[in-house]
């Protein structure tokens, strides 16, 4: 394998000097404030002002950003309070009782929301509005085609509310107000025609209209969803916003993606709040699984709900104990890194602008591509992907789209090890690949050779790097002959994880994959190609890519390369004291050496009562946050 060292192109810098950069960047571009005039309306003008408010207070804190997913609910009251907050205010609004902790934007969430209707109606056809904002209608139809939807456009309008929709129809989505900002007529009629052939209404909402406009629920809609941008939230270049949904009934919330905050009584018969039903990587179903969503955008949400300091200090972040979790958590998330997130000309950008208005986010963008490309050894790299998850699932389209282009659209099965992290077959399932289990996963010596025989048979390698912190400057994917990965900018290149998201995985290729990354249909991505959308905004969370810019930038080559190696000789010296206690490390290689991190087994301790939770929460007893519990092994 070929080692990265001594590269001319990744040098660090001082933090003093990382800043001066960004602020010289920065003023490439142009917000709103430079662009408003008198003829653009005095509410959207107060809107975002509005929305630097709360982010320069919060998201600067680490109080705030470094917590992890709140999966020990006994180190996560506070989060899981303001969600429960962020619940109830998308409840209220829409009135639908039912309403799920965020989605990853509003047009994923359009796409949840008719893979939702199909699994509920068995049904397969949905039609939309074609008044629907354009960036929803594309990744609904990216979604639609590997599921075999079959999407077709619906014109709204008071000549067709009482028109048969149809046998097979499971749900009929529009947007309201539509994307020219008009409100259709006689919508509770349309509504009833479509109930009365058993079709679901999806309707996407503007959330701030529902103080005025009749709500989904009042309406008779069955699913709402959109996204809570306008509350609290900058522009951002197109994100990082919590997208939401909300349902009408039980039924359809347990086939809900995402996580929905419940409130329950500790045993003191105090209230506890926890997550009541949660899509934990290890718990997803694997390739039966409805959804691959698992960091969404926690952070966003509990701004748009106003997180509060009373809540905050109920949590556990990185200002209180180390969250020893490997690739999640284990780097600094610094001040200066996070500290332009809140720059007018970086949050008050819209994402549809015109490319040469957003000159700094350009030279970010560029920066960022050709960073990564000498770090993992990629010819081309997407920033779209507004999660790890949606990653894989863009990669996996990329990978179905070069074997359909070749005529070899039989090549449909997935080898993935029992291992795998359980976004992976559950992407595999969603981008229509069979899921082939194989063996335990581990760092494998001979991993260029394995690689070597797949690409002998026709196949191609994905590689999820969600694990990169034990590679980065040490080796490189695409020498050793993946062909494609994601990367987890919220683990190893720094993004606070939030409390859940938000999160970002651009996903890297080989030069023969590079058609078939994603493009988009208002700012065209990958040359000129308008389809592939697996996001609203072009570049997905855009707003905080400068994190990662930043850390890559004041780390350099050398930084890099000793944060790999002390993450591999932590986990090891940890695994070794953990040994000689008594504890049994499973999955070590030919050396008896593992990476970043590693597994103990927890079995032996059954005999006695002792479960996994029990040693979970005798940690958090004494300030350490548990590390995750994987139910393959314990």
């Amino acid at each position: 394998m070929r080692r990265v060292l001594n590269s001319t192109k990744l040098n660090n810098s001082s933090s003093v000097n990382t800043l001066s950069t960004r602020f010289i960047i920065r003023n490439q571009s142009r917000d709103l404030d430079e662009l408003t005039n008198t003829n653009v309306p005095e509410s959207i003008r107060l809107r975002e002002k509005l929305g630097k408010q709360i982010p320069e207070e919060g998201v600067e804190e680490s109080k705030m950003t470094s917590p992890y997913t709140p999966y020990q609910p006994e180190i996560a009251q506070g989060r899981l309070e303001s969600l429960l907050n962020f619940q109830t205010m998308i409840s209220d609004l829409t009135d639908l009782p039912f309403a799920n902790a965020s989605l990853l934007d509003e047009s994923t969430a359009c796409a949840e929301a008719i893979a939702l209707a199909v699994r509920v109606t068995k049904r397969r056809t949905i039609l939309y509005d074609t008044g629907l904002h354009p960036q929803n209608i594309g990744v609904m139809a990216t979604r639609s085609e590997p599921m075999d939807i079959n999407f077709q456009p619906l014109d709204i309008n008071q000549g067709n509310v009482n028109n048969k929709f149809g046998d097979n129809v499971a749900a009929i989505i529009l947007q309201y107000p539509n994307t020219e900002g008009l409100i259709y007529e006689n919508l509770d009629l349309l509504i009833q025609y479509a109930h009365k052939e058993k079709i679901l209404v999806i309707m996407v909402c503007d959330l701030l209209s529902l103080a005025l406009l009749r709500s989904a629920g009042d309406l008779g809609a069955d699913i709402a969803v959109g996204s809570a941008q306008r509350f609290g939230l900058p522009l951002g270049y197109g994100g990082p916003h919590a997208g939401f949904m909300s349902v009408a009934n039980l039924a359809l919330a347990r086939q809900m993606p995402g996580r929905i905050v419940g409130v329950s009584r500790d045993q003191q018969g105090n209230i506890a709040y926890r997550l009541t039903l949660q899509t934990r990587e290890q718990h997803i179903r694997r390739d039966k699984a409805t959804s691959n969503i698992c960091t969404a955008q926690a952070l966003p949400a509990n701004i748009s709900a106003i997180y509060m300091k009373r809540l905050e200090n109920k949590d556990l972040s990185l200002v209180h104990s180390m969250i020893p979790l490997g690739s999640c958590t284990m780097k600094l998330n610094a001040s200066c890194e996070l500290i332009p997130i809140s720059w007018p000309k970086l949050a008050n950008i819209h994402p549809f602008v015109p490319t040469e208005q957003a000159k700094g986010y350009s030279k970010i963008f560029n920066d960022l591509e050709r960073w990564l490309c000498e770090l993992t050894g990629y010819d081309k790299f997407s920033l779209q992907p507004n999660s790890g998850a949606n990653g894989e699932y863009a990669g996996m389209l990329a990978i179905r789209g070069y074997f359909h282009s070749k005529g070899e659209s039989q090549r449909n099965i997935c080898l993935i090890p029992v291992s795998a992290h359980g976004t992976n077959p559950a992407t595999a399932h969603m981008a229509n690949f069979k899921v082939v289990p194989s063996t335990h996963g581990v760092f494998e010596s001979q991993i260029k050779e394995v690689c070597n025989k797949i690409h002998e048979h026709g196949g191609q390698v994905y590689l999820d790097g969600a694990n990169f912190n034990a590679q980065a400057c040490l080796c490189r994917p695409g020498d050793y002959g993946s062909d494609i990965s994601h990367f987890n900018l919220h683990k190893t290149f720094c993004i606070p994880h939030g409390g859940g998201g938000p999160g970002m995985g651009p996903i890297g290729v080989k030069s023969h994959l590079a058609p078939f990354l994603p493009g988009h249909p208002i700012i065209p991505q990958n040359g000129e190609r308008y389809d592939g959308v697996v996001s609203g905004a072009p570049w997905g969370s855009a707003s905080i890519l400068p994190i990662t810019w930043a850390y890559i930038r004041l780390m350099g080559i050398s930084g890099l390369k000793i944060a790999s190696q002390m993450a591999i000789l932590n986990a090891n010296y940890m695994a070794k004291r953990l040994e000689n206690a008594g504890y049994r490390v499973v999955y070590r290689d030919e050396q008896g050496l593992n990476a970043h991190e590693f597994i103990i087994d927890c079995k032996p301790f059954k005999h006695v009562g002792i479960e996994v939770d029990d040693i979970a929460k005798r940690l958090m007893d004494f300030g350490f946050h548990a590390p995750t519990m994987h139910w393959l092994d314990f």
